[in-house]
């Protein structure tokens, strides 16, 4: 048998990790998504990012320089 709780929290770990590929996705066929999606997690500010939200900001930053340069 299997514990609800545990079941409810690998289901929203899968949804989030579904929910970040997305993002993704978008933020790479769409310079405008990817942009705006900089802006917002740079308004965080450095004190209030998550180690998580810091990875994302440098992954966006690196595919928005990947980006201009093609």
């Amino acid at each position: 048998m299997t514990n609800p709780d545990s079941e409810v929290r690998t289901r929203l770990l899968l949804l989030e990790q579904l929910n970040l590929s997305t993002v993704m996705d978008q933020a790479r066929q769409d310079p405008i998504f990817l942009a705006q999606l900089i802006h917002r997690l740079e308004e965080r500010g450095i004190d209030d990012r998550t180690d998580e939200v810091g990875s994302l900001l440098e992954w966006a930053r690196s595919t928005q320089r990947l980006q201009r340069e093609e």
